[in-house]
């Protein structure tokens, strides 16, 4: 059957033959190669498509794969055109390079600039683009050999890999079966076909792959020979542009300045004439003054073009020279001294950004001025008009004989205005067009390379060496610096050049003196400053305080505690600074003098906070043993930390290599040891500032999770000491400045909630002090001329305030603090993206790309390829993770204070939104996390599937208690606090989670009841619709009472209980008679059922009154004895009531 199904396909396939390759016999006999064409198959496209004999399924099958071939037979085509041109580039190139040496070897010829001095401004700008044209093709020439250039090198790499690739796919497709089982005869043929064309497109492809590499080679030095050449002529057409642009500048300020002398002659010409032709010719002048200052408006603006395009090409050349050195060589030390130079020398955005917004600004006024001169140009263009109303004005005030040498003025004098306004507005136009835009344009494209430039060196920067381990070459150095250091030869020249200064500039002197004066007068009044503290604790810590005034004054007087050491420092740094040009000594100290003057006044402020009947302890209440503890380890910063950092940048600031990496490395390692130390001590569980936060607060996060953070804290300084020691120094310097403006921001944070905290309380003492004095006015008023006793007023406190309080007051505080750490870190972020190197497994992608068919079709082909999943994708879906964890808890809380609570919505609808939002959060947020991973929906439905089989089984009772939680929140058949009866439970409603719904009835206990019951089951809402309901009281009257007086007894006493509503109004019935009473009811209606208890109890001790006074009995059961086996007579005798019980 195989022999004969291998010869029908052969019989079929020769009508589609363009050529028959027959191979001589050679054991194993192998069967003739069958070459296709695109014609042939063409044909066969158009003759199965027009049959009708086939099925709709064969066809379509028959279809595709003849699509395919011939989509493979056009790429065939275009393979076998790259590999004749990859020869044809292999022969020409010898002929090529020696043309281009030849004209390399010759000089380059003389820049020769010619133009008619007769040329008007606006030819000169003719040839000045026509230049700029050509030497924008030049570079774009240079940009096309470098990009050939860098395509090559990569390319050089690939092909091995590609050519393997092919000969692989090559040989499975010769290899591949010729037909499916059970397949129609035409899909068998059109699979040969297809098959044949694969293996053709893959030949082609390989011969392709083949030569590529040699041409490579062959035209190595032709690309060499193209780059020099192109630079050559780039280097030749930035010299004409140039000349040309100083030609057209000088051309056009001449101009500018012509003109002005000319309008100044006619308005000198004009003042002797008539004051009309005197303000025209005042115009004109105006008009020339402004074109001439336009012109250095102009010529100011090319100089920042060349300067900008020079910038952006440095930049663009470094970029691609620091990659390709990477590239070669990797990450060594040197490059990565490199790299830091290079980023510190980089632009300032900051700066191209200000003036960036600076020349759209100036683009905007130009074109607002370019409509004002159109507007006036407009009334010129009527000339003999514009003329005549001049001559109308002038007439009235001169002779008829004089008027028509005036009017002959006027016309000169509006005809050079006509003139100026067409120069002045060619002016700004090529300022606009060819100045400000392109300028903007360059910028633009400046600020974006500096970006990625800075982008690019972050990310790999902190991961180099800047320096070896420590040697002892480095405690040489180290010794000599600090001998160089504290030289007294290096500090000499400082006295005689502050007594030239205090000589020749006294007024400097006197500034610096000013601040050492108010330093001088804080010191002496420190004594005076800290009693002034201390009264304002007594003040705060009175029982009726209620002004956050108190506070303000302790916080301005703890500033200015703070001041004096800090101040004496900067003066010292501003006296150094007016020095910098003794050495390279006096410039770093200043800089590190006024830094260590900040660090110093931030931590007196603290230490100033943390003294007895301080801010700390006298009005955030503090607990003063971690304010001693916080305070001892403060001393210790002050003293032994802070000189370190001083010596510490003041080598840095030196820049000098040796300095740093061996005394600078010395006193970093120093300060991360003390600061470690210091940290232990402070934030340590027992004896540290958190221990009774700690304590108190076991089921906080900060305590169940101390055992991970506090670690991790006390760990952060000496991993900096481990990376100075390894030679990782620039990271270390570049990592710890962070850290420290991270923990004043941190405190700074806590700072600012204690304030705040402090001002609600006051504000919730000032609220809680007002209603109790209220309470005691109306006590007042009902006690009919008695003193009622004096309330208690409320000693609000922290505890006091409400928990949504505190939760909106710590969101935001976090949201701010979360901002502002963000603005710190975010330079070094980049470099986290060699998390990006780190592949953990791959996943499968698709894409689907649009193909044109040989037909002229367009058809989508899906596209699978293998995606790396890093660890940054790990760590970023870990974070999406925890940031919606975050947001689960905080952030409905935050749309219901800032938006739901100002909407007319009642408390269950706001309850139900924020809980979708909820929902909301964890579903995209988990989403997320596993698409960032690979795990996308595809790859996890058929897991959904099984679960959701194993949980019909296994947790119905859970999935029917979830879905009846969102039908609860979608339909709200009962709504947060609402009062219902579940079965035999009644309460109100407290809580909706996703699982069960927490009822806490009228003992306070709270019911938890499953979700489910609510939907399937029988449920009194009492406040659905309307929160009025009716309780109904019976009461029971002994037989022979008067029922009329018993129903108005009831009645007025329903109407006396002010919770009754008044309408409906209560009704009393006489319900029928019972065994042992008349069986009365109360039917009285409610607005609040959550007064029921209080309700029923005024109602029925006031009937139970009435009734006695009225001389109503409420009957009790009564039953009647019947004794039977007794014989003899019961003597009953009647107790004498006014006996007493002891008596009995």
């Amino acid at each position: 059957m195989r022999p004969f199904l291998a010869a029908w396909v052969l019989a079929v396939c020769l009508p589609l033959t363009g050529a028959v390759q027959e191979e001589p016999a050679a054991p194993p006999a192998e069967a003739p190669r069958v070459v296709v064409d695109a014609k042939t198959v063409e044909e066969e496209l158009r003759r199965i498509e027009g049959s009708t004999a086939l099925e709709e399924a064969t066809k379509a099958k028959a279809l595709e794969l003849l699509r395919q071939a011939a989509q493979d037979l056009k790429d065939a085509e275009q393979w076998s055109a790259r590999a004749t041109a990859y020869d044809q580039a292999i022969q020409e190139a010898p002929a090529r390079l020696k043309a281009l040496r030849e004209e390399l070897s010759r000089p380059a010829p003389e820049i020769k600039v010619e133009h008619p001095p007769d040329a008007e401004v606006a030819d000169l700008e003719v040839i000045l683009a026509n230049e700029q044209a050509a030497l924008k093709a030049a570079q774009d020439e240079k940009s096309a050999v470098d990009r050939d250039r860098t395509e090559r090198t990569e390319r050089a790499q690939k092909i091995p890999d590609e050519i393997q690739k092919v000969r692989q796919e090559l040989e499975a497709a010769r290899t591949a079966p010729e037909a499916a089982p059970d397949e129609p005869a035409v899909v068998t043929q059109a699979r040969q076909t297809r098959r044949l064309a694969r293996a053709r497109l893959l030949e082609c492809q390989l011969a392709a792959l083949e030569k590529e590499a040699p041409s490579y080679a062959a035209r190595g030095d032709l690309l060499t020979a193209r780059a020099d050449v192109a630079a050559r002529r780039i280097a030749q057409a930035e010299a004409t542009v140039k000349t040309w642009q100083q030609i057209v500048n000088d051309a056009r300020k001449a101009d500018a300045e012509r003109a002005a002398r000319e309008a100044q002659q006619a308005r000198m010409d004009a003042a002797r004439k008539h004051p009309v032709l005197q303000s025209l010719a005042d115009e004109n002048a105006r008009h020339a003054e402004a074109r001439k200052a336009l012109a250095k408006k102009i010529e100011a603006a090319s100089t920042s073009l060349e300067q900008v395009k020079a910038s952006l090409k440095k930049l663009t050349d470094d970029l691609a020279s620091i990659k390709a050195k990477i590239a070669a060589a990797g990450l060594t030390t040197d490059l990565g001294e490199v790299l830091r130079r290079q980023r510190a020398n980089l632009p300032s955005v900051a700066e191209h950004r200000k003036a960036l917004a600076q020349g759209e600004a100036e683009n905007s006024a130009v074109l607002l001025e370019t409509y004002k001169i159109d507007d006036e140009r407009a009334l010129l263009r009527d000339l003999d008009g514009a003329v005549a109303d001049v001559v109308a004005r002038i007439n009235g005030d001169v002779a008829p004989e004089e008027a028509e040498t005036l009017k002959l003025a006027a016309r000169e004098l509006l005809s050079s205005r006509a003139a100026l306004l067409d120069g002045l507005k060619r002016d700004y136009e090529s300022y606009s067009s060819l100045q400000l835009i392109e300028l903007n344009s360059r910028r633009r494209e400046l600020i974006a390379k500096v970006e990625e430039y800075a982008a690019y060196i972050d990310e790999r920067v902190l991961w180099v060496r800047s320096t070896g381990w420590p040697t002892r070459t480095d405690v040489v150095d180290g010794w000599n610096a600090v001998r160089s250091l504290f030289n007294p030869q290096e500090w000499t020249p400082v006295p005689r050049r502050l007594k030239a200064m205090l000589r020749h500039n006294p007024e400097e002197a006197i500034s610096s003196a000013g601040v050492v004066l108010i330093a001088l007068m804080l010191t002496l009044m420190h004594h005076a400053l800290i009693r002034r503290l201390r009264a304002c604790s007594e003040e705060a810590n009175k029982k009726l305080q209620t002004s956050i005034l108190p506070t303000l004054r302790a916080l301005a007087l703890t500033v200015l505690l703070s001041l004096a050491q800090p101040l004496l420092l900067w003066s010292l740094a501003a006296i150094v600074e007016r020095l910098s040009d003794v050495n390279a000594y006096t410039a770093a100290a200043a800089y590190a003098l006024k830094r260590t003057a900040i660090a110093l006044a931030m931590l007196e402020f603290l230490r100033q906070t943390c003294r007895p009947d301080g801010l700390g302890e006298g009005h955030f209440d503090w607990p003063s043993r971690a304010l001693r503890v916080a305070r001892r380890q403060l001393f210790w910063l002050k003293w032994v930390w802070l000189p370190t950092l001083f010596v510490s940048m003041v080598v840095d600031r030196v820049h000098d290599g040796a300095w740093q990496s061996s005394l600078g490395r010395a006193c970093f390692i120093v300060r991360q040891v003390i600061f470690c130390v210091i940290v232990y001590r402070l934030f340590r569980r027992q004896g540290g500032v958190m221990q009774e936060s700690l304590a108190s607060r076991e089921s906080t996060w900060a305590a169940r999770l101390h055992w991970l953070w506090f670690p991790a804290l006390v760990a952060l300084p000496p991993v900096l000491a481990a990376l100075t020691i390894s030679g990782y120094y620039y990271t270390a310097i570049n990592l710890a400045p962070r850290l420290l403006v991270t923990l004043p921001l941190a405190m700074g944070v806590v700072f600012t909630a204690a304030l705040a905290l402090r001002w609600l309380v006051l504000s919730h003492r000032r609220l809680a002090i007002e209603q109790a004095r209220k309470r005691r006015a109306a006590m007042a008023e009902t006690a009919e001329g008695e003193a009622p006793p004096e309330p208690d007023l409320p000693q609000a406190t922290l505890a006091s305030l409400g928990a949504q309080t505190r939760n909106m007051l710590r969101l935001v505080l976090s949201v701010i603090f979360v901002s502002v750490v963000w603005l710190v870190w975010v330079d070094v972020l980049p470099a986290l993206r060699v998390l990006d190197r780190v592949e953990l497994w791959t996943v499968q992608e698709s894409r689907t790309r649009q193909i044109e068919s040989a037909d002229g079709l367009t058809r989508a082909d899906t596209v699978t390829h293998l995606a790396p999943v890093t660890l940054r994708h790990v760590l970023v879906s870990a974070v999406v993770v925890l940031l919606s964890g975050l947001a689960y808890r905080n952030l409905p809380g935050l749309i219901e204070f800032m938006i739901l609570q100002r909407l007319p919505m009642k408390p269950g609808a706001r309850f139900a939104a924020t809980t979708v939002t909820r929902y909301l959060i964890i579903v995209i947020g988990v989403i997320y996390a596993f698409q960032n991973i690979g795990v996308t929906w595809d790859k996890y439905q058929w897991l959904v599937a099984a679960l959701s089989v194993g949980i019909g089984f296994g947790l119905q009772e859970i999935v029917a208690n979830f879905i009846s939680g969102l039908i609860i929140l979608i339909e709200r058949p009962i709504r947060l606090g609402d009062i219902v009866t579940v079965g035999n439970i009644d309460g109100k409603v407290t809580r909706i989670q996703i699982r069960a719904t927490t009822i806490t009835d009228w003992d306070h206990r709270d019911l938890v009841v499953p979700n489910k019951e609510f939907i399937t089951g029988p449920v009194v809402n009492w406040t659905l619709t309307d929160s009025i309901t009716r309780i109904t009281i019976p009461v029971g009257v002994a037989y022979g009472s008067d029922t009329d007086l018993a129903r108005k007894i009831l009645e007025d006493v329903a109407k006396r209980c002010p919770h009754v509503l008044a309408e409906p109004a209560p009704n009393a019935v006489f319900h029928g008679f019972g065994d042992s009473a008349l069986n009365l009811t109360l039917r009285i209606h409610v607005g609040n059922r959550d007064l029921w208890s209080e309700i029923m109890n005024e109602v029925h001790t006031n009937i139970a009154g009435e009734f006695r006074r009225a001389g109503i009995e409420i009957a009790f059961p009564q039953r009647d004895l019947h004794i039977r086996s007794i014989q003899s007579p019961i003597v009953i005798e009647q107790a004498d009531s006014r006996r007493s019980p002891a008596g009995r």
